[in-house]
């Protein structure tokens, strides 16, 4: 049966196309998952890996990762884990002013978004610069993310490893606000439309008082905790039940990983209609 199953008729496919072959599936769920446009207000954009270990140009390795060599796909999903976007990577495009990768997924992705006003969006710092955040912000989408030390504009901000637990510092210019929070370890945040206010507190184990103390937490640490990690529930629940049929065919995981997905997206609606503890 697998032998004569298609997703794309041979003689239609382009030249130079390495998805040809499951380009039209991935639009067309794309489309379902948004008929009902989007009707969450934080989403999160991240990498997905679906497992594949056969020989396609289109093959990652990512180290220190729970599917290690794969395909990648960019998704845009909720901070729940519905999936409403999706763009699977395959290299580098040929094309004038490309400009740096992460830029170009967030606002390929961003593209589905009718109200931007609306909703927030969350990424890590594979993606967040001050660049992006600027150019989000001329869009009136609202975005946060934690960022690298390289892409802060050359903000100078003092918090290190040696500082004491919970001490922040932050600058903005009217446009990008960024704040430094020393935790466990150090971590740099950055958004186009909120800051450290109101300040609130988390628990973190103290060795010197043997005990669980509160210390400072900015608001944008907070919201991002919330958020961020919709990818990563979405990842959860398709290896919950992934099809482990096998087949020669190299587009068939990905095939495989499109119904899995639709799946987890109608268990998503779901819940969302009957409720978070329904099954």
């Amino acid at each position: 049966m697998k032998t004569f199953f298609h997703l794309m008729d041979n003689t239609e496919l382009k030249a130079g196309d390495k998805l040809g072959k499951v380009t039209p599936i991935y639009d067309e769920l794309g489309k379902n998952l948004q008929q009902f446009r989007i009707f969450h207000n934080k989403l999160s954009i991240d990498e997905s890996m679906v497992p594949y270990y056969g020989h396609h140009s289109c093959k990652m390795f990512i180290k220190c990762k729970p599917i290690q060599f794969g395909v990648k796909i960019w998704m845009l999903c909720s901070s729940s884990g519905y999936p409403y976007a999706m763009e699977i990577h395959s290299g580098k495009k040929d094309s004038e002013n490309q400009g740096p990768l992460g830029t170009c997924v967030v606002t390929g992705l961003l593209s589905v978004v009718r109200d931007p006003i609306q909703v927030e969006i969350y990424f890590d710092n594979f993606f967040t610069s001050y660049n992006l955040l600027k150019e989000l912000k001329d869009m009136k989408i609202k975005a946060t993310g934690t960022v690298r030390e390289e892409r802060t504009g050359h903000c100078s901000l003092t918090p290190s490893q040696t500082s004491e637990r919970g001490t922040f510092d932050y600058r903005c210019d009217g446009d990008v606000y960024i704040c430094r929070w020393n935790d466990n370890a150090v971590v740099t945040l950055a958004s186009n439309h909120q800051t450290h206010l109101p300040t609130g507190t988390a628990k973190r184990y103290s060795r010197q008082n043997k005990k669980k103390i509160d210390i400072p937490e900015p608001r944008i640490v907070r919201n991002y905790n919330y958020g961020m990690g919709g990818v990563d529930i979405l990842d959860r629940l398709l290896s919950s039940y992934r099809p482990q049929l096998r087949s020669k065919k190299w587009w068939w995981n990905l095939f495989a990983n499109a119904v899995n997905t639709a799946v987890v997206g109608a268990w998503q609606l779901h819940r969302e209609l009957h409720g978070k503890t329904s099954k």
